[in-house]
């Protein structure tokens, strides 16, 4: 397959390493199966690319902050043979180079084979993709949101019980396909449309909010399932009165 080629937007955020020590109450990133392509309002496009279409692959590109602190991205790979669950598939040689040219090639982890893993590096718009192992190959092209800003509420506020209005920011101005809140106290995800502002329930006494925003690829080089997303987040830490 041919690479894709991509352009960056301007104004594109570099985000240090940092360890932000405050967990949320809710549940983390998803894993989809499949999905369309994404609706970004940049000019780097997902495509879900060729293989021999004997591996599994389940990559997840993640950038997760709270509030206003920087935070690093983390790349997480997981490798089968013939389907999902299968015999883990080690020694594979993984890269994704992003939009301004910069390579990820992650690393085997010691304890899970199968599974690979890196982390500080710069967010990006765009990835080409490339897994070639001895139980076969794959390539693709993966499109990211930008990072993702909550600018209502702010943090630290202090809300009423009831229903208020979340409002985000994308670094890139673009729409991912996908955006939920996951809220604290146990109350239920919230599915919003990535248009900029949504209502979210909020409970006593209150927690961390996570606002998630997601592209997801479907790899048709891989076998049934196979995908790679690209996910943003930002939570906001508010009282509840």
């Amino acid at each position: 397959m041919r690479r894709k080629r991509f352009e960056t937007p301007t104004g594109r955020a570099v985000m240090l390493a940092a360890s932000l020590g405050i967990a949320a109450c809710g549940s983390g990133t998803t894993h989809p199966a499949s999905t369309s392509t994404s609706t970004s309002t940049s000019t780097s496009v997902s495509d879900s690319g060729s293989g021999s279409g004997t591996l599994y692959a389940g990559v997840e590109l993640t950038f997760s902050t709270i509030g206003t602190n920087p935070a690093s991205p983390s790349l997480s790979v997981v490798l089968a043979q013939v389907a999902r669950g299968g015999a883990p598939v080690s020694g594979a040689t993984i890269e994704l180079v992003a939009t301004d040219g910069t390579a990820l090639s992650p690393a085997e982890s010691a304890s899970t084979p199968g599974s690979y893993q890196t982390s500080n590096f710069t967010w990006q718009p765009g990835w080409h993709l490339a897994i070639t192992s001895a139980s076969g190959h794959l390539e693709a092209s993966i499109d990211a949101p930008g990072k993702t800003t909550i600018t209502t509420p702010a943090m630290n506020a202090t809300v009423s019980a009831g229903p208020i209005e979340f409002q985000w920011s994308d670094a890139w101005a673009k729409k991912a396909q996908s955006a939920w809140v996951s809220p604290c106290c146990g109350l239920s995800t919230v599915k919003l449309t990535d248009t900029g502002s949504g209502s979210v329930q909020t409970m006593a006494p209150g927690g961390v909010f996570t606002l998630y925003r997601q592209d997801v690829t479907s790899l048709a080089g891989g076998v049934a399932n196979s995908f790679a997303s690209a996910t943003t987040s930002n939570g906001v830490l508010l009282t509840v009165e």
